[in-house]
């Protein structure tokens, strides 16, 4: 249970870091499959 909320944050910085720096979609899903 502990490691969803950890992924939720990330997801979140994620989707942040796109709409920031309007991330391509390719490096967007290239982040999130790290993540």
């Amino acid at each position: 249970m502990t490691v969803l909320p950890s992924l939720m944050v990330d997801t979140t910085d994620v989707h942040r870091m796109h709409k920031r720096n309007k991330v391509s979609n390719h490096e967007l899903r290239l982040a999130e499959f790290i993540v």
